[in-house]
C-alpha cells in the first residue's frame, strides 16, 4: 500500500503535464488557442491564479484530452473483491478475494465509444462538456469511479490544469534543432505509469514581464 501511494503521488502529475506539453507542442493551432484564451481571461499583468481556472473552459477541455489519451495510471490501481459475486451485463463471476485491474487506458480509446479515438482533439470536450473525468463517465475514468476512486483526485486535476495554465501563459514554447511538430516522438514506455520514452526537450521563452518569473 505505501508502495502504490508514493507511486499514484509522485509521478503521475508531472508525467501528465508534460503529456500535455508534448501534446500542446504537436498541435499548434491547439497551443494557439489555449494561449489566447489565457491571454483573454488573465491578461499579461500577472500569472494565473487557482480562481482563473473555472473561466477558462477550453483549458478544462485540453486537460480532459490528456488525461482521456494519457491516463495517470493506465491500469488503475489493482481492486480486490471482498466477496463471491458475478459481473454484469456478462454474468461471470468472480470469487472472492479476486485481483483485478481496469484497463482505462484501452476503454479512453475504444473506437467503439470514441470518433477517431488516437487523435488529440479538445473539441470533442468543447462540444460534450458534460462528460467529465470524476468517475461518473465510465468511458472517461482516469481516476477510477465510486467509492474506491483515487482520493487525490481533486489536487490531482488542479496539479495538471495549473501546470499547463502556467506554462502556456508564462513561455513561448518551440523546440530544438527546428524540430518539426508534426514528427515529434510521442512513443510510449509502459510501466506503472506511461511515460515518453524520449524526454521532452522543450526551448522556453518568457512572454510576460520579468517582474512575474
Amino acid at each position: 500500500m505505501i508502495r502504490q501511494l508514493l507511486s499514484a503521488g509522485t509521478d503521475t502529475s508531472s508525467i501528465t503535464v508534460e503529456w500535455g506539453i508534448a501534446e500542446l507542442l504537436g498541435h499548434p493551432t491547439v497551443a494557439t488557442k489555449l494561449r489566447e484564451e489565457l491571454d483573454s481571461v488573465v491578461g499579461k499583468d500577472r500569472v494565473v491564479n487557482e480562481t482563473d481556472i473555472i473561466s477558462l473552459p477550453y483549458l478544462l477541455a485540453v486537460t480532459k484530452e490528456v488525461f482521456r489519451l494519457h491516463p495517470p495510471t493506465p491500469l488503475l490501481i489493482p481492486h480486490q473483491s471482498i466477496e463471491a459475486t458475478v459481473g454484469a451485463p456478462q454474468g461471470f463471476e468472480l470469487p472472492k478475494s479476486t485481483r483485478m485491474f481496469v484497463n482505462v487506458y484501452a476503454i479512453q480509446r475504444d473506437p467503439m465509444v470514441w470518433e477517431r479515438p488516437l487523435e488529440f482533439d479538445p473539441e470533442r470536450s468543447m462540444k460534450n462538456p458534460e462528460i467529465d473525468v470524476r468517475g461518473a463517465h465510465y468511458q472517461l475514468l482516469p481516476f477510477g469511479s465510486g467509492r474506491r476512486q483515487c482520493p487525490a483526485m481533486g489536487v490531482g486535476i488542479l496539479f495538471v490544469q495549473m501546470g499547463l495554465a502556467r506554462i502556456m501563459h508564462s513561455f513561448d514554447l518551440s523546440l530544438p534543432q527546428a524540430q518539426d511538430p508534426e514528427n515529434l516522438d510521442i512513443t510510449e514506455r509502459f510501466a506503472i505509469n506511461v511515460w515518453l520514452a524520449t524526454p521532452l526537450h522543450v526551448i522556453a521563452k518568457p512572454r510576460l514581464s520579468k517582474n512575474l518569473y
